[in-house]
Parts: C-alpha cells; structure tokens; sequence
C-alpha cells in the first residue's frame, strides 16, 4: 500500500513538473510576444510625411558600392524617446 502511494506520488510530482514546464514556455513565449508586437505595430504607423522628414535628416552616403544611411545619434535618441513617450 505505501509503495502504491509512493509510485501516486512521484507521477503526480512529474506530472506536475512537466506542466510547469510548459507553463513557463508559454508564459516566455507570450512575454517576448507581448514587448514585440508594440514596437512592430509603431513601426508600421509612420506616414509618408514622416518618412519623408526623416529622409530629409539622415546623410545618405555610398560606401563599398552600398548605399548606406548616416543618422546621427541624437535623432536616434530623439525617436526613441518620442516612440517610449508615444507608448
């Protein structure tokens, strides 16, 4: 009887662990959703206007046959502090 309730035991403890597993997978998984899915929904909610007034401030430039974009670190610091304010 006691070896019976022992072998209960131990499946409920490793039923139990391995729903607290899949818990904590999914409790992750909605976490990384959860900071990601707002920052791609702002980045698709720039009008043309915007665009347009960002492209005026950013330096293109051609470096090794590429086109790159040189932005300066304070109009980075200036949208990320608008989109966190935006938030």
């Amino acid at each position: 009887m006691q070896l019976n309730q022992n072998l209960t035991q131990l499946f409920l403890l490793l039923h139990y662990q391995e729903k607290m597993k899949h818990l904590k997978r999914t409790v992750k998984f909605f976490l990384i959703l959860s900071m990601t899915f707002p920052s791609l929904l702002l980045a698709e909610s720039l009008s043309q206007e915007e665009i347009h007034a960002l492209m005026n401030r950013v330096e293109l430039r051609q470096m090794d046959g590429r086109d790159m974009a040189q932005v300066p670190l304070k109009l980075i610091l200036e949208m990320a502090l608008e989109r966190t304010l935006g938030l």
